[in-house]
Parts: C-alpha cells; structure tokens; sequence
C-alpha cells in the first residue's frame, strides 16, 4: 500500500470517528406584521422579545449558552420573534438591544414539547 493511499484511509477514519457537527438550531426569526406571524412555524421553543410598554421589538442581539457554558446560538433577530430546535436541556439566554440595554434569563427546554418564553425590556 501506498504512502498516499494510507494517508487517505488514515483521513477517511478521522473523518469516521470525528462527531457531526450540530446542525444550526435557528429555524426562524421575524414577525413584525401578522402575516408574518401567521408564516411562522408552530413548533420548537419560541423566544418573544418587547418592552414593559407592551410593543415587540427587532434587531436583538442573541446569545444562547448551555450548562456547560458552550455557545449554541449567536444571532439577530430580523423581528420579535426567535424559533429555535434546541436539545433538551437547560440554557442561559442573554439578549441585547441595539440602545445597549441586555436582559439575560435562564429556559429550560423540555423533550418533546414545544415552549414560548418572553424577554421583557424596560421602557416604551
């Protein structure tokens, strides 16, 4: 056998033996009008930002770690709403608005349900 070809089956068992990668767990981020909304996929855990006042917000910065610290999702959402497929288990969210203001919270994702949890920032 070959030097060459020993190289290539010692690279195809890397390969083999190495975990896939995770796939991205964002589905879907948007809903600033209803139809938007209503395009919306209905299943995974949903993450709903806006203000005490009651209006949605957009264009959130969002960074999501698990329990051992390992960035899982670092985004910006193009509209309130941030749908993501995310493993069983327990999350740190850390949002920020573009003014500088950052909420941070801690989600529990549950196996084989589908959540919705809000991220409220002070003001209007």
């Amino acid at each position: 056998m070959s030097i060459r070809s020993k190289i290539l089956m010692m690279a195809i068992a890397g390969l083999m033996s190495a975990p896939l990668m995770a796939q991205n767990p964002v589905i879907w981020t948007g809903g600033i009008s209803e139809e938007e909304r209503a395009e919306a996929p209905t299943t995974g855990t949903r993450l709903v930002f806006f203000v005490s006042a009651g209006n949605y917000l957009s264009d959130i910065t969002v960074r999501i770690t698990d329990s051992d610290d390992r960035e899982v999702v670092d985004t910006t959402t193009t509209g309130p709403w941030l749908i993501l497929n995310l493993p069983a288990g327990r999350y740190n969210v850390q949002a920020t608005r573009s003014n500088g203001d950052v909420q941070g919270v801690q989600i529990e994702v549950v196996a084989g349900t589908d959540a919705e949890f809000g991220i409220m920032f002070p003001g209007s």
